[in-house]
């Protein structure tokens, strides 16, 4: 073990320290720890970061102007298209390649966009996922060494970031769920037959995964193993399958709220109403169109800023998702406030020749690799002919990108799917403002629910 694993491991042990229990310290307290975070991170954007230096200038702004939370609308809300024109403006200067990983969004919900995270804010995005572990321990029944299993695209941020930190810090075996990885593009028959023989506690993934699964977990006679509780987020799971899983086979049902530009937003605890706010890490404002902030029940734009992240810095920054805050406090006796479930992007499954069903994520991977895609969407005419739209950045070999994507789908689908690849400039949106990526054009096709919950 190296001395800067050695170094993380212990930076990381100093972080879990209370993260169990923070969410039921005093609002006070919290709130002191925001605004210290508020003040550091505005202090550190003003040296460091071009777009912030630049734009506080402009407003005869200097760090002395933000001491709490509130001071942050003082800046102009940050638009996704900004980022995603520019991401150098919002990195760091400060930043280390050695002690960063880059990170893209799936495009789900627009344009794919380029985050960077360093070291440090990653170790704290570990020891933060403690918040949520009593609701996780009281499901399973123990606070450690548990068994899980997450399927999520081999592609995807979660994946390649837990992979990144997990080499540079050491967990003790005992600490340790016993864990199982499988991939959302693998078919579900495959997948139950190898959660079968892992009999995991734990379950977690999209929404619309487990739209797909409960049917085999709730079939008469069904000898699949069930676990005690299932995570969710990245698309929403129907109140009716939440409530079938729970009453019918017993399983504790919670979702989480993060994104890839900010991790942990928020989580669900057992009382099962609303997401509570890590409102210290990562604070939220609700916006009307015109950015006035709404009182709480009302329906708005999230706005969301990063306290913790040091690389990409992104305050005041609109994230695409609608919500509202929760009036009064929780039962479960947090002092986090509480988010309602965000609505966002829906989309389809694709089907196989062979009559497999393959979720979004399972085919962003075909998107995230090599030349720059701002955005797709796959319409799928029949099982065996697909078409996709391409909104590509230029310069870049359209006739090249359109055959690695087809040879990306064809992998995925089969060998004998037709793909027949577009460049467009523009596509149709959803009434909350996002395209869906996902069409299918085929008799019952199963459509994820519209809203968006993200762990």
């Amino acid at each position: 073990m190296t001395l800067k694993r050695l170094y993380w491991t212990a930076r990381l042990a100093w972080c879990v320290r209370g993260q169990a229990g923070y969410a039921f310290r005093p609002i006070e307290a919290i709130r002191r720890d925001q605004a210290r975070r508020v003040r550091r991170i505005v202090a550190h954007a003003w040296r460091t970061v071009p777009y912030y230096r630049e734009t506080m200038a402009r407003l005869g702004l200097t760090p002395a102007d933000f001491r709490t939370v509130e001071d942050l609308a003082k800046l102009p809300i940050l638009e996704r298209r900004e980022l995603h024109a520019d991401p150098e403006r919002f990195l760091s200067s400060a930043c280390r390649p050695e002690r960063s990983a880059r990170t893209l969004t799936s495009g789900s919900s627009g344009t794919p966009i380029a985050v960077t995270y360093d070291m440090a804010s990653l170790v704290m995005t570990m020891a933060h996922g403690e918040r949520p572990r009593p609701v996780i321990a009281r499901a399973v029944g123990r606070w450690r060494g548990y068994r899980e299993t997450l399927i999520a695209s081999p592609y995807g941020n979660l994946v390649q970031m837990s992979r990144f930190c997990r080499e540079r810090t050491w967990v003790p075996w005992g600490f340790r769920a016993r864990s199982q990885l499988l991939s959302v593009a693998d078919p579900i028959e495959e997948n139950l037959a190898r959660m079968d023989a892992h009999k995991p506690d734990l379950v977690m993934s999209f929404g619309s995964y487990f739209e797909a699964l409960a049917p085999f977990w709730l079939a008469l006679g069904s000898r699949h193993h069930v676990p005690r509780a299932i995570g969710y987020g990245g698309d929403a799971l129907s109140d009716t399958v939440r409530r079938r899983l729970a009453e019918e086979r017993g399983i504790e049902v919670v979702s989480g709220y993060q994104a890839v530009e900010a991790n942990r937003i928020g989580f669900e605890c057992e009382c099962h109403n609303g997401v509570h706010l890590n409102v210290d890490l990562h604070p939220v404002r609700i916006v009307d169109a015109d950015g006035r902030d709404l009182p709480p029940g009302e329906q708005g734009d999230v706005v969301v800023s990063t306290l913790v992240n040091r690389a990409t810095v992104l305050l005041n920054y609109r994230l695409g998702d609608l919500a509202a805050f929760v009036p009064g406090p929780c039962p479960c006796g947090r002092s986090l406030p509480r988010l309602t479930q965000p609505l966002g992007r829906c989309d389809d499954w694709l089907a196989t020749p062979s009559g497999q069903r393959v979720s979004s994520y399972g085919v962003a991977g075909v998107f995230l690799q090599g030349d720059p895609i701002w955005q797709y969407q796959v319409v799928q005419e029949s099982p065996r002919r697909v078409r996709v739209g391409l909104h590509a950045g230029e310069p870049c070999d359209r006739s090249s990108l359109a055959c690695r994507v087809g040879d990306g789908l064809r992998n995925v689908l089969g060998g004998e799917v037709e793909v027949q690849v577009e460049f467009v400039t523009s596509f149709e949106r959803t009434p909350f403002g996002k395209h869906r990526c996902i069409l299918s054009r085929l008799a019952g096709s199963q459509r994820a629910p519209a809203g968006e919950a993200r762990p």
